[in-house]
């Protein structure tokens, strides 16, 4: 047998398998069986070596794993039946064995594993000693080929929940160790396996009702590692030595820690302090360096510190491109009496480095810091600096909220942000759209329903100045023989952008001449429509036109002009691009090229560039910008917007067939053969198990009449129709989409990575405003750790109404409505509201002793602060506060089983709590009370968004069409996730596609983990040594907090206090922009009810616009989408009962209809449809748990798989709030009086 299909060796596996289970134990036939599996072993090995494409390579690799672990169950039975025998000559230790999983560049990157064989095995410190063995053979032999290694584990384990039967596979990881040919390999073994067992002891002890059913295997990642440690003298960067402030110990030893140190406890006075001999000589005495090897690594350390008591280090690096410092790369966790800086420094190309001793960061820190003759104070977690201790101390208690990490913030001169982007002015000359599809082939492991494989792809370019440009190619598969579509895609594409660059770079039209239209708007102008500015001589009036096309676009400024370059680079987008496409193809894209991401996590990316020859390409998705299905937004578009699509099929009487998503059988089509089937899959091979759900009658007969009237062969003919409908379809979605970013904000869509980017460019070029950015890091940390997101809590989890208004209304009982109201455009409001833009300072001690909350910056709008204060939540407010307290924060709930803070609304005290100045008069005149102002923050304010929100608010109650509306909706919400983005947060993930790539990352200090794909490619993750702060996150927390001050003026003012008269009320539960009521009629008497108040209060507090017009009510229809008004969720339906158990997960019952509303925060939808009302009430009265099954895709290392997923669907904990005890029903904010002991 020369080769094997994927098809064939799942059979084989199959095959053996079955087989292995009808042995019944007897050992001549699973000899057999073992012999025919080491056949196949050398089967799928052979084909493997003749193996030229990547994506095969990795299918292989996957397969030989599960072949090998075959081979050792069938090994292990056989075993057990020979020692049963009496064979005592035999290895009877069979519970655990080891597997080479995969490996990459030669195997200087490989992952190993641990596989348990014994089912009965459920200790884990027995797994481990049976484990440790093996391992440390592994890591024996490893070394005698790398020297030094960096190693982690990742264990698995399967779970269950005895009451429930619910099954799910738990991992427990450990971080990096670094192992050299003289560490202690058993200790750093048992150190890891200990760090395991701790964290499964920690989840065991959770409460949460797992017990441990078995241990699976333990995975060992081992990272061939150049270390990192300090040996002979290098020479000091020259900006580095100009600053001063280090000292660089000339040694030829390999001590040049040691030296460092002795440097800093035996300072030197004179000339030679860079000499090794100018320190004490018998540095045995004076250090204790015991087991720490020399040259020290940077893993020695702690060990050195403890060893040291007195001592403690930080260690920084050196910036290659800037030699500016950075770090730490180690920061110590405790400061002791002798607290050491040191320097490392590295020499590019060499695997050795060289401590150097930081006499005085305040030198090496410093920009300009030298100027200063005062004493400065530099922090060593952020390395900023301060003139004052006082200054110095405060800022050390927000800086150690955050991990130790260089802030880097603009300089004075570059401390704005203003509309920049420049390249989206004029629309991309280029554009191309692209998909894949996959056979979804059935898999034998559990949870693995399908493994998605490629089997075509497509992709249409569309020009923006000339149609007859315009491309489209499609290539499918027939047998895995075939070139894959990965390669084929990035082959094909590589060869149509370098035919698009040649036109774009050779294009330069002059500019047409203008209309007696153009030249009226050119002579009008006065100022500059993207700056602002005045035209002046120095700066004059000039015509900008589009080089691609000749058409004369606006008059803009000399300056703005001379920014609005030619853009050569061209964006390929995908729907789905970051969930999906991305793994079908990114491992052929970086086989050859370097790929720079934009990353989420390891696995998943926002998008990512490359090059092909000069030409800059960005594969980017169309889903971050249209966050709907295609077939939704194509149902948003009229025949009329298909012009692309329209373009390919010309017959006007099939057209409006196309002008739809079609339908295909994804499931059906799980084999090669399948393709060349002749006939229209049976309506049932249409279902989705993905969705649970079959095709209707009416897509089907769709299905038919598209095969007979395009003459469809076979069902390779039809995926490939489906494919080009689909590329066509999102080419016309998107391009309609960039034709309204153009048409009203003069920028391009496709210059951007998402709609946040877009949406954010837009308001900064339409406002003109100049936000100042922050240059002092205590501003910065101060509002950083004040942002709090949106409330959402589990208030009273039961009600039932009797609404008069209802069948079942019985009038012997009190009258009681459930009301759900929603604010229109929570954030969008906010957003409109005044909002701080510049002239930030802090006022000083005799500002704040004389500031009145009440009264300070009310006789001028353009100014507020926001304060850092003491409040005190007294007893007396416990009761009428319980319902929403004020000043939410996030904290670790008193009854957490784990470490993770929530964000709760507490009545508590609060302790230096960051709050805007509206939020503060709001809470004061609630009754809580000021105890300490300790910091206050002045700034400029104004609305300076308002005119971009509403905008789009107008255009959007003006659109004809639902895409025009879903689309100035979009530009409103997206803009405001921008004003709150932190590059804390973003992680550093590079591809390595060699080994000497990945090398240079492995041996970094700030690496810190990898993840092999294939033989050819390593994903990598860095710990950050540096963080830009760029954004104006002042903003974001400005709209965070107002947007709190509506819901709660809302809750106190109208809900408590006006309707105090008529209603007992209620809170049951509380989203981000959204409340749950219960109103209960006080009199029986009393006529009044809510739907009067809605009335009467309507154009005052509500968007009425979703109610019918001839609701029974007789209320208005007012206020359509206007921000900040309230309406009703239910567009008049009657809620009639609500349960909730936490915070999104509730459910309730509409009047007048059999089905009810569920939410379930995390459960996939299919699983939902299955989950009833009656379900969620059992768990809350009852205490019935409820565990769910549904589909889902997923992917590991770039491989994606339609997995099913078990997992609990209803609990009734909630730890957010206090449960009564024998109550479940209400509940007490945590800090309440009436809590005892918790």
């Amino acid at each position: 047998m020369e080769s094997a299909t994927t098809e064939v060796i799942e059979k084989m596996i199959d095959s053996v398998t079955k087989m292995m289970q009808l042995c019944n134990n007897n050992v001549q036939k699973l000899e057999k069986v073992l012999k025919l599996n080491r056949k196949n072993l050398r089967i799928v090995n052979g084909v493997l070596r003749n193996s030229d494409c990547v994506g095969e390579k990795r299918r292989l690799e996957n397969y030989l794993a599960r072949i090998k672990g075959l081979n050792l169950h069938i090994e292990s039975k056989i075993e057990n039946e020979k020692i049963g025998y009496g064979n005592s000559k035999k290895r009877r230790n069979s519970k655990v064995r080891w597997i080479e999983v995969k490996s990459a560049f030669v195997g200087r990157v490989r992952t190993g594993a641990v596989v348990n064989l014994d089912e009965n095995l459920v200790d884990i410190r027995r797994f481990f000693h049976d484990a440790s063995p093996l391992i440390f053979s592994r890591i024996t032999n490893i070394l005698k080929k790398m020297t030094a290694i960096k190693l982690n584990f990742e264990m698995s384990c399967e779970y269950i929940i005895p009451s429930t039967g619910e099954v799910s596979l738990k991992y427990f990881n450990t971080p990096n160790t670094m192992i050299l040919l003289s560490t202690d390999i058993q200790k750093s073994i048992d150190d890891l396996a200990g760090i395991i067992q701790t964290k499964m002891e920690e989840f065991a002890e959770s409460k949460s009702g797992w017990s441990l059913r078995k241990i699976c295997q333990l995975m060992v990642a081992f990272n061939k590692y150049t270390p990192i440690n300090g040996r002979i003298y290098i020479p000091l960067p020259t900006e580095l030595k100009k600053k001063g402030g280090i000292i660089n110990i000339m040694n030829t030893d390999r001590l040049c820690f040691v030296w460092s140190v002795l440097a800093s406890l035996y300072p030197c006075k004179d000339s030679n302090y860079e000499r090794t001999d100018a320190y004490p000589q018998n540095y045995h005495d004076i250090l204790n360096l015991r087991g720490v090897q020399m040259p020290v690594q940077l893993s020695s350390i702690p060990k050195f510190e403890a060893q040291n008591s007195n001592i403690s280090i930080n260690v920084f690096t050196v910036n290659d491109k800037t030699h500016e410092i950075e770090g730490p790369i180690y920061h110590t966790k405790n400061v002791k009496n002798h607290h050491i800086n040191l320097l490392y420094l590295k020499k590019t190309r060499s695997k050795h480095g060289h401590y150097c001793l930081i006499s005085d960061l305040r030198k090496v820190c410093g920009r300009n810091i030298s100027a200063h003759k005062a004493k400065m104070f530099i922090c060593d977690r952020c390395l900023n600096h301060f003139s004052l201790k006082s200054h110095y101390e405060s800022h050390q208690q927000d800086c150690k909220l955050f991990s130790p990490v260089k802030i880097t913030l603009p300089d004075e001169s570059s401390a704005h942000l203003e509309f920049s982007n420049y390249k989206a002015l004029l629309k991309k000359g280029f554009v191309i759209y692209a998909d894949f599809e996959c056979l979804l082939i059935k898999g034998n492991d559990h949870p693995m329903k399908y493994r998605h494989i490629p089997y075509s792809v497509a992709f249409t370019s569309v020009c923006s100045f000339d149609n007859s440009l315009n491309t489209f190619f499609s290539y499918i598969a027939s047998s895995p023989n075939d070139q894959t579509p990965a390669s084929w895609f990035i082959a094909k594409l590589q060869k149509e952008i370098n035919k698009m660059t040649q036109i774009l770079r050779s294009r330069d039209l002059p500019m047409l001449p203008l209309s007696d239209e153009e030249k009226l708007n050119y002579n009008s102008s006065m100022e500059c429509p993207i700056c602002g500015r005045v035209y002046c001589e120095t700066n004059p009036k000039v015509h900008h036109h589009d080089h691609l096309t000749g058409k004369y676009i606006a008059p803009y400024c000399q300056n703005c002009n001379l920014q609005c370059k030619k853009d050569y680079s061209i964006p390929v987008f995908l729907h789905n691009l970051s969930g999906y496409d991305a793994h079908l193809f990114i491992e052929e894209l970086a086989r050859s090229n370097y790929v720079n991401l934009v990353p989420l996590n390891m696995e998943k990316y926002i998008g990512f560039s490359t090059y092909f020859n000069q030409t800059r390409v960005t594969f980017l998705d169309s889903y971050r910008f249209l966050s709907s299905s295609l077939d939704s937004l194509v149902k948003n578009l009229t025949p009329d917007q298909l012009l692309i699509t329209k373009s390919y099929f010309s017959d006007v009487k099939s057209f409006p067939l196309l002008t739809r998503k079609q339908v295909f059988c994804y499931e059906y089509l799980d084999c090669w053969d399948k393709l060349s089937k002749t006939k229209l899959p049976e309506k049932h091979y249409f279902y989705s198990s993905l969705h649970d759900e079959h095709i209707s009658d009416e897509d089907y007969a769709h299905a038919k009449l598209i095969w007979d009237e395009f003459s469809i062969k076979n069902l390779s003919d039809y995926a490939l129709f489906y494919l080009k409908l689909d590329v066509l379809l999102l080419a016309d979605c998107f391009e309609n989409f960039r034709n309204l970013t153009m048409k009203y904000y003069g920028l391009d869509a496709a210059g951007f990575f998402t709609a946040p980017g877009l949406s954010w460019a837009a308001a900064l070029k339409m406002t003109q405003i100049k936000l100042r950015l922050f240059t002092d890091i205590d501003m910065t940390l101060f509002i950083e750790k004040a942002l709090r997101g949106g409330i959402s809590q589990s208030i009273c989890r039961y009600s039932k109404a009797n609404n008069k208004y209802c069948s079942s209304y019985d009038p012997n009982l009190d009258t009681k409505y459930l009301i759900y109201w929603d604010v229109c455009n929570l954030y969008g409001w906010a957003q409109c509201q005044s909002l701080p833009y510049d002239h930030f300072r802090w006022l000083d001690n005799f500002e704040i002793e004389s500031l009145d909350i009440n009264t300070c910056y009310a006789n001028t709008a353009d100014k507020c602060c926001i304060l850092e204060v003491d409040l005190e939540y007294s007893q007396s407010l416990h009761d009428l506060h319980e319902q929403l307290p004020f000043c939410c924060e996030h904290q670790m709930p008193p009854n957490s089983q784990n470490n993770s803070e929530k964000l709760l609304c507490t009545l508590c005290d609060k302790t230096k709590y960051v709050i805007h100045l509206e939020n503060l008069r709001q809470t004061v005149h609630f009754g809580l009370k000021v105890i300490k102002i300790h910091r206050v923050l002045e700034f400029s304010q104004k609305p300076w968004l308002k005119p971009y929100i509403m905008f789009n608010t107008d255009l959007r109650m003006q659109a004809k069409s639902a895409f025009e509306k879903d689309f100035f909706k979009l530009m409103i919400n997206a803009n405001y996730g921008k004003t709150l983005e932190n590059d804390r947060k973003k992680r550093k993930i590079k591809l390595a596609n060699n080994w000497f790539t990945a090398r240079k990352y492995i041996s970094l200090p700030e690496f810190k983990c990898s993840q092999i794909i294939n033989e050819d490619l390593v994903v990598v993750e860095l710990n950050k040594t540096t963080i830009n702060f760029e954004k104006p996150i002042y903003v974001g927390f400005t709209i965070l907090e107002l947007s709190k001050t509506l819901m709660y003026d809302f809750h106190y003012n109208f809900v408590k206090k006006d309707l105090s008269n008529w209603f007992a009320s209620k809170l049951l539960y509380m989203d981000t922009d959204s409340f749950i009521y219960e109103f209960t009629t006080l009199r029986k008497e009393d006529t009044t009810d809510i739907y009067h108040i809605i009335r009467d209060y309507a154009s005052l507090l509500f968007d009425t616009s979703d109610l019918p017009v001839d609701n029974q009510w007789g209320i208005p229809q007012v206020n359509k989408k206007v921000p900040g008004k309230f309406k009703d969720e239910l567009c008049g339906k009657i809620m009639t009962e609500f349960v909730s158990l936490k915070s999104k997960v509730y459910g309730f019952k509409i009047d007048g209809k059999d089905s009810s509303v569920r939410k379930l925060k995390g459960v996939g939808k299919t699983a939902i449809k299955h989950i009833t009302f009656d379900d969620f009430y059992k768990c809350l009265f009852n205490e019935v748990n409820q565990n769910c099954t549904f589909n889902t895709i997923q992917s590991k290392n770039h491989q994606v798989f339609t997995v099913k997923i078990h997992k609990k669907a209803l609990d009734s904990s909630d730890n957010k709030r206090y449960i009564l005890p024998n109550n479940v029903v209400e509940t007490l904010p945590w800090g309440h009086y009436k809590i005892v002991n918790e």
